[in-house]
């Protein structure tokens, strides 16, 4: 495999005639410090999408801006840089204004106006696993 396609995603899908190609996943960026809630929506959607996972703001940041994955899942409670902020970053930034966010949170009563209207979603902890993929799905879906 030449050097260029190897710096993308690729999983196998087999082709009519059982032959075996490469195809790129979207990328979805899993936001979250709690590393068995990250593991947890990694595998959750590792049939529709190529996880990428940050545990830190910054680490988001950099990861967005990078990848330029179809949909974030965004932890408001993060180490060092607060999820509100990060969401204020990412939406202020011409390189991921358009990649829509899904808003994690068990504090979603306290969210103001302004992060409600930058959220793509709003999913409360704890969450229904089916809830939050049908959700990252459907942004997915409708902003592509």
């Amino acid at each position: 495999m030449s050097a260029a396609l190897s710096a993308h995603r690729y999983t196998p899908h087999e082709v009519p005639g059982g032959a075996v190609r490469e195809c790129a996943k979207a990328a979805i960026l899993v936001v979250e410090e709690d590393p068995t809630i990250a593991k947890f929506l990694t595998v959750m959607v590792r049939d529709d999408f190529q996880a990428l996972v940050a545990t830190t703001g910054q680490e988001a940041l950099d990861l967005a801006r990078r990848e330029r994955p179809a949909v974030i899942t965004l932890d408001l409670m993060l180490p060092y840089i607060p999820g509100r902020i990060i969401l204020e970053a990412l939406k202020g930034d011409q390189a991921t204004a358009h990649i829509p966010a899904i808003v994690m949170s068990a504090f979603t009563r306290n969210l103001g106006a302004t992060d409600r209207s930058r959220a793509a979603r709003i999913v409360a902890k704890p969450f229904r696993p089916i809830e939050l993929l049908e959700a990252v799905r459907d942004v997915a879906t409708s902003e592509s």
